[in-house]
């Protein structure tokens, strides 16, 4: 393609495919993606740009070649490379006729120099896995490079060192975020090979649980001064949903960075079925702590819980009656009841607070309790 000239569009046509089968017979595992483009040309001497959406990327097949159809007949480039944003790393000329045409190439050992090599440690030397790198010229940008081994991402430099425009930089800042060791950053300058991110040393919480504990109960903290984290499911050193209280009413939240938590006790023998299909555990009680250093002790007393005995007139036996907090953080777990034989409709484990007591049928009926109570008569008409 001639300097100053614009991109060549490639018109597709039916009945016309064309078929690549590329071979990596690189020793590194797991492989660096490959990808393959099909570029047109008027058969002149500038260089063609690989990365302009004008020209077609073959999708990958189920048997693992590449594969496109429709492409008008006539004189094309064959770019075939690995890794996103990186040039090719074989080019080939191919003339497009009817019917079905194919190629087939061989990838060598990856040519490192296209990838920077980005390790994630602690300042201990222990790998850290990140949710995601971004790098500043692309804030909001969500970007996981390729994981080769554990705390280590190559990424592809035609990205890194590359502004939203296109153009080429010399140096990026790059962010790693993990949701259980906080955020890193490194400055990266054109010909480094690699950057190490050094995540600092995590803050914990020794928390002590008082009361009645053979509900069961768990623990988790979530980040209420760090909006990456804000309002995702919480993670602590790896296990969703928080950790289990132990028997001697104790449990431990490692892997906090220094900031505020609303720390929850959830009652986890109550386990409800949400509309997302997904079990939920009944949050106990809360309580907002400022994180600033290791084996912080935190005391927290279990609520106190109780049965709600509910006398229903006027109802089948097997009714459903539902019971749902007053209060916004609590909303979303009410708890069921269903009537006995008896008349009878009991809620165990209630914790104190306001209550909604309601009974969906032809007509929904509810009504305002407190818990403690003492027994209540729903009238269902």
């Amino acid at each position: 393609m001639s300097e100053g000239t614009g991109p060549h569009v490639i018109q597709l046509e039916a009945n016309r495919i064309l078929r690549v089968q590329v071979k990596d017979s690189c020793s590194l595992v797991p492989k660096v993606p490959a990808w393959v483009k099909l570029a047109a040309t008027d058969g002149s001497s500038g260089d063609i740009v690989w990365d302009d959406d004008a020209h077609v990327l073959l999708k990958r097949t189920p048997l693992g070649g590449f594969e496109v159809g429709g492409v008008a007949r006539g004189e094309y480039v064959l770019g075939v490379g690995r890794g996103k944003g990186n040039p090719p790393e074989i080019t080939s000329p191919i003339t497009l006729g009817q019917g079905l045409n194919e190629a087939s190439f061989q990838l060598g050992e990856f040519p490192m120099e296209r990838f920077l090599v980005v390790r994630c440690l602690r300042e201990d030397g222990t790998p850290v896995t990140v949710d995601r790198i971004e790098p500043s010229h692309a804030s909001g940008f969500r970007w996981h490079g390729i994981q080769r081994t554990r705390g280590t991402y190559w990424m592809p430099r035609g990205e890194v060192f590359v502004d939203r425009q296109g153009n080429a930089i010399d140096e990026v800042e790059l962010t790693g975020v993990s949701r259980i060791y906080g955020a890193a950053s490194v400055h990266v300058r054109r010909d480094q090979a690699e950057a190490t991110m050094e995540f600092q040393r995590a803050c914990s919480l020794d928390i002590q649980v008082r009361g009645d504990l053979s509900l069961g109960y768990s623990v988790e903290a979530i980040s209420t001064t760090d909006a990456t984290f804000r309002g995702w499911q919480p993670t602590v050193d790896g296990v969703r949903g928080g950790k289990p209280v132990g028997e001697d009413g104790t449990a431990v939240l490692d892997g906090l960075q220094p900031g505020t938590y609303e720390v929850r006790l959830l009652l986890t023998g109550h386990v409800q079925r949400m509309a997302s299909g997904m079990s939920h555990s009944r949050r106990a009680t809360k309580m907002t702590v400022t994180v600033d250093r290791r084996d912080q002790p935190l005391e927290i007393a279990a609520p106190n819980a109780q049965t709600v005995t509910v006398y229903v007139d006027d109802s089948e036996p097997g009714a459903a009656l539902h019971l749902t907090s007053t209060s916004t953080w609590e909303s979303a777990n009410g708890i069921t009841a269903r009537v006995g034989e008896d008349g009878v409709a009991r809620f165990r484990n209630v914790f104190d607070g306001e209550y909604i007591l309601s009974m969906f049928g032809s007509a929904q009926r509810s009504m305002r309790i407190t818990v403690p109570t003492g027994d209540v008569r729903f009238v269902n008409r």
